[in-house]
């Protein structure tokens, strides 16, 4: 992720996101890179996985994740003024940010429907040349992912871990 994250700090536009933050692991990694002026908006439920769908593994059952909090994760990253905490869910929180680009989006959702909502919602509003990073593509505990991905992604998808735009 550190190349990806390099390449894109260079770009002349938009903020970050992740989507799928538990405790704020991938997140403190992507704040090191993060350039000043951007916002770095931390998608998540903060009470666990929503209820998967038939696609999902059972691996993946409702509330999983579920040791978080808004507080956790706000205290990891202290006085950082470019976090937004953003709890819910996707398809409830993602909208009131329609205005906003992106120029690096890490989707780490495990579910079927987290990751339709994510990718409808970050495909068109990615600025030239982001990256929208796919954590889970082709791990056998999230087949939700894979199948969302080929339906939304296609042939835009570069590698099997990342979207170029």
């Amino acid at each position: 992720m550190v190349k990806l994250l390099e390449y894109v700090k260079g770009l002349p536009g938009g903020d970050y996101a992740e989507c799928g933050v538990f405790q704020g692991d991938s997140a403190a990694l992507i704040q090191q890179y993060l350039p000043d002026g951007v916002r770095f908006f931390l998608f998540d439920t903060y009470t666990g996985h929503p209820e998967p769908s038939h696609l999902d593994s059972r691996f993946h059952p409702k509330g999983r994740y579920s040791a978080t909090s808004t507080n956790r994760v706000r205290e990891r990253f202290g006085g950082d003024d470019r976090i937004v905490i953003v709890p819910g869910e996707f398809k409830d929180t993602l909208p009131a940010y329609k205005d906003c680009w992106f120029r690096f989006v890490n989707l780490d959702c495990d579910l079927y429907q987290s990751y339709v909502d994510c990718l409808k919602f970050f495909i068109t509003r990615m600025v030239p040349q982001g990256i929208i990073r796919i954590d889970d593509y082709q791990v056998e505990h999230c087949p939700g992912c894979v199948k969302a991905v080929d339906e939304i992604v296609g042939d835009r998808l570069v590698d099997r871990n990342y979207i170029l735009f």
